[in-house]
């Protein structure tokens, strides 16, 4: 039984500061210099789980003082250096990351060692991950393929075949991992001045964590041979110990030091009875501990860096700020806020690798070398702003790369195999811009083009990984995402490894692109992008676990949510819990499911107890997207009993003090509690609107915002345009037609309908992102524009009229797909017989039409508008299609969008013919009583134009706000 020391209230330095001072003092003198030297200057190990939480330790213990000699440990870190040399020296070799799922993989591809009904079941995508993480469990466990292969259990038999095939692979690549590490320590010395993880005269237990079993088995040995302490931090100490793990490998009789709790309030009161409900009376409301319960997950991420910033503004030193985040689904969030708010943060827990811009061009390579070598991938990589070009480049070559996305839009190729061909074609066609841009194209084309095959040839996966690293480090930046990324590649084998193709031994493993591929997005999914140091004065963002050994003022622990924190158990479908009792009945030591609640309470208290002051626990009510509403979690209602002396309920949590953020504001009320500077003039807005106005006159975009609503709000009222109500110089702009060349009836006709949206379309060159957006070819709108497109071109060949339909049809085809991947066959026959249904009513009316080619067509003489009329000409009537007629009775009614077509008949015609597809005509009559309130129209618009005012008159503009309504004036006007 350990023997328990209380100490006084104490916090963690001081209760390690007691450990090393009581190891030091039971040790006996100089018979034993082998343990690293004696009394007050032995060596110290101090065993947490994780290094950070050495390293959070060794700063709590350098408060209290000049101590020497501590150094942090890890279980991890004592096998590699008791075993790894000798290993080594014996000619074996670490395996690399992901040898054993290459292997695996590859095994389950070749399905030598499976029955013949798993074959096909197992070589699907998936597998090869829930087969190497079962394999690692065993392997760790101590079980073999003997063991399993007699058992009963087909699943047990199928793993016992997996697990001798690799291990037939192990042996003849000469490979070690864990548990061989763990073997080759216990057959040696564990104590001695050889190593440095043997010189050690006494250790210090810290924390608690569930080990595989091989390396429980080396670290109980390990800590059998020297005198050892334990640390105990509330309430850690209330949960009961990790199965195989670090307390559960303290020798009989091992000491125990209590780090009390140094406040008195309500925190020292849920960290004393957390998980043991024994208290006797419910703790008095303070400030100490803070249960809020947020709309949904992403205003509770927003609050929650309120009262980070809350916490600063108070004077509380960056890096006694902690924030738990269980669920690292919320780190993008939370990064946005903090960034806005200007907090700066070391990131322990971060959003997977592959998010982050050396990993997404990495990525863009190995899909192009992988076969998808679209023009869109070629784009995708090319204009990547990570890719250094000029690194490798001529200036000459990269000095018209912004014009390479025209040339990728209009050389007309689809496939790489044929891009360069096309590109030289197009630079022919064009200026010397042009020209000049195609060749550098080509010249990127060619310096990546070799560098990619390489990359498609099989290899190992050491290979792959310095084939990827070789790529990057001559094509991109130096960055501290890219170095992590090359930390993730440099595991996959040795950096230094430069040995040729022919030289590679033959019992390294080849793998293709593609599996290796494959390999990297898992990878990169698993790892995060960390950034910080402990040692840097920034908010610490990590793990519930990373906080163990440390002591923070603030606290903020989220998601404690059911299924978010704690997380809902769940069985491994190749190992089940059935399966894995019937192995531990025979002596191995699997964890089972049930055993997943004691270590998220672990987790939970290893995060409360690194708080000294004040701790914040929040969870949301309901889910962001669906609306629905979500349960607290089990963790949060332990806190409840601990707080109030009975068993938690849910409607605990359904106090209106508890509620904290709002759904309804899109700013807090108070600007102090504000995040960013947009956040903060909202929130001004909301609180003090007229100080506000002088606040947002000093904004730059404010003021530019502020100014256009004033001119727009000064058009509506019918103010005379001046220098401040939206008037732009004729001077500064070049108005198409103006100065008499030809001019589209679209353009005029836009001018007439809204000027705003002439100024920025066709004055600006401004386009709506969702106009850009193509059809495809059996969307309605789509296939109704590509037909009357054929249609009118049929129509105007002097030829039959269906072969013509044919002809115009394949046309209208290929300039729709020029810029994209070829559809599919049937695609293509459905859309044509689509297409010849809806034109058989206009091909069947024989209607009898002529060419018309007007090139200088003025709709009014005394205006200096000149049109450009190419169209259909019908018994002395402009001749249209259009897919729908419904309401078009006299010219009066014409619908804006066909003001263009009445511009046109207007100036070139008697009248205007309109033919939908389903073969109806309206032929409407122009003589001067309807001709003249289009030409009045026109003259106003002219006006307008000339004098620089663009009003908006229209209730669909480029500017409005979304939900935003068009002043009346203006639809009044229109």
């Amino acid at each position: 039984m350990s023997i328990i020391e209380h100490a006084d209230p104490q916090g963690i330095g001081a209760a390690l500061q007691r450990a090393v001072t009581q190891l030091r003092a039971g040790l006996k003198p100089p018979n034993t210099p082998q343990l690293g030297g004696l009394g007050p200057f032995a060596e110290i190990a101090l065993i947490t789980p994780s290094s950070a939480n050495g390293v959070l330790a060794l700063h709590q213990l350098a408060l209290q003082g000049p101590l020497m000699r501590v150094s942090p440990w890890t279980p991890g870190r004592l096998a590699r250096d008791l075993a790894e040399g000798a290993l080594l020296a014996a000619g074996h070799q670490p395996a690399p990351e992901r040898w054993r799922l290459a292997a695996i993989s590859a095994i389950l591809r070749e399905g030598e060692a499976l029955e013949a009904r798993y074959r096909e079941i197992l070589a699907q995508p998936g597998w090869a991950v829930s087969v190497d993480q079962a394999i690692q469990r065993l392997r760790e466990a101590g079980v073999d393929a003997e063991t399993l292969k007699g058992m009963a259990d087909a699943r047990a038999r199928l793993l016992g075949g997996i697990l001798e095939a690799l291990e037939a692979r192990r042996a003849e690549a000469g490979l070690f991992e864990l548990p061989e590490l763990c073997a080759s320590a216990l057959a040696g010395p564990l104590i001695g001045p050889a190593l440095p993880a043997t010189r050690p005269a006494g250790a210090i237990i810290l924390g608690d964590l569930t080990l595989p079993p091989c390396l429980f088995d080396l670290l109980k040995a390990w800590l059998a041979a020297r005198p050892v302490i334990e640390v105990s931090v509330p309430p850690l100490h209330n949960v009961p110990a990790a199965p195989h793990g670090l307390r559960a490998a303290l020798p009989p009789g091992a000491a125990q030091i209590y780090a009390a709790p140094v406040s008195e309030g309500s925190l020292a009161a849920l960290k004393a009875h957390l998980f043991t409900r024994s208290a006797t009376r419910a703790v008095p409301q303070d400030d100490e501990v803070k249960i809020a319960r947020t709309p949904d997950e992403v205003r509770e991420v927003a609050e929650v860096t309120r009262a980070v910033q809350a916490a600063i503004r108070e004077g509380v030193a960056l890096d006694q700020i902690a924030v738990v985040l269980p669920d690292p689904k919320e780190v993008v969030t939370l990064a946005q806020r903090l960034r806005a708010a200007g907090v700066p943060c070391a990131w322990f827990t971060g959003p997977p690798l592959r998010q982050t811009a050396p990993a997404r061009l990495l990525r863009a390579a190995l899909r192009l070398a992988q076969g998808n070598d679209g023009v869109r991938d070629w784009y995708a990589l090319l204009r990547d702003p990570t890719l250094d070009l000029r690194a490798r480049l001529r200036p000459d070559c990269v000095q018209h790369s912004p014009l390479w996305r025209r040339a990728l839009a209009q050389c007309g190729a689809s496939e790489g195999a044929h891009l360069r061909e096309a590109l030289s074609a197009w630079g022919a066609r064009g200026g010397e811009a042009n020209r000049d841009a195609a060749r550098g194209l080509r010249c990127a084309l060619e310096q990546l083009e070799p560098q990619l095959q390489r990359m498609a040839i099989p290899a190992p996966l050491s290979e792959h990984a310095r084939r990827w690293r070789q790529f990057m480090s001559q094509w991109t930046h130096n960055s501290t995402t890219r170095a992590r990324l090359f930390s993730l590649l440099e595991s996959w084998g040795d950096p230094a490894d430069e040995v040729s193709d022919a030289a590679r031994p033959a019992r390294a493993e080849l793998v293709d692109l593609p599996a290796a591929a494959a390999a990297l997005e898992m990878a990169l999914e698993e790892m995060p992008a960390l950034d910080g140091r402990l040692t840097q004065p920034r908010v610490l963002i990590g793990s519930p676990m990373l906080l163990l050994g440390g002591a923070f003022q603030r606290v903020f622990i989220t998601g404690l949510n059911e299924k978010r924190f704690p997380t809902q158990p769940r069985q491994d479908p190749l190992l089940p819990d059935a399966l894995k009792v019937a192995l531990n009945e025979g002596g191995a030591r699997l964890l089972t499911s049930a055993e997943h609640r004691d270590l998220e309470r672990r987790r939970f208290a290893a995060a409360v107890s690194a708080c000294q002051a004040r701790l914040w626990l929040s969870a949301p009510r309901f889910e962001m997207i669906e609306g629905r509403p979500v349960l607290p979690g089990a963790l949060l209602l332990d806190v409840v009993t601990a707080l109030q002396a009975r068993p938690g309920r849910y409607a605990d949590l359904e106090h209106d003090d508890l509620l904290v953020g709002s759904r309804a504001l899109s700013a807090p009320k108070a600007p102090i509690d504000a995040l960013g500077e947009g956040e903060r003039l909202r929130a001004l807005a909301l609180s003090h609107p007229e100080g506000a106005l002088v606040q947002l006159a000093h904004h730059p975009i404010a003021r530019r915002l502020l100014a256009l609503h004033w001119s727009i709000a000064q058009v509506a009222r019918g103010a005379p345009p001046d220098a401040y109500t939206g008037q732009l110089d004729p001077a500064w702009v070049k108005i198409p037609g103006m100065d008499g060349e030809e001019i589209d009836p679209k353009l005029l006709a836009r001018l007439i309908e809204d000027p705003a949206e002439f100024l920025l379309r066709d004055i600006l060159g401004a386009r709506d992102a969702r106009a850009l957006q193509r059809h495809g070819l059996l969307d309605r709108w789509g296939l109704e524009r590509m037909t009357l497109t054929a249609l009118e071109a049929a129509l105007l060949k002097d030829e039959a009229l269906l072969p013509a339909w044919e002809g115009a049809w394949a046309e209208a085809v290929e300039a729709a797909t020029r810029h994209q991947r070829p559809p599919p066959q049937a695609t293509l026959e459905i859309a044509a017989r689509l297409a010849t249904d809806k034109a058989s009513a206009v091909l069947q009316e024989g209607l009898e039409v002529y060419p018309l080619r007007a090139s200088e067509a003025a709709p009014d003489p005394t205006l200096p508008w000149r049109l450009k009329v190419d169209g259909l000409l019908h018994g002395g009537h402009l001749c249209a299609l259009e897919p729908n007629l419904k309401g078009i009775t006299k010219p009066s009614a014409l619908p804006s969008k066909r003001l263009s077509l009445a511009l046109a008949a207007l100036a070139s015609a008697q009248g205007l013919d309109l033919v939908s597809l389903e073969g109806q005509r309206v032929s409407l009559a122009w003589d001067e009583a309807s001709a003249e309130p289009l030409r009045q129209r026109l003259r106003e618009a002219t006006a307008r134009a000339r004098s620089g005012l663009y009003p908006i008159t229209s209730t669909r503009y480029a500017l409005r706000l979304s939900g935003e309504v068009a002043p009346r004036a203006l639809e009044e006007e229109a």
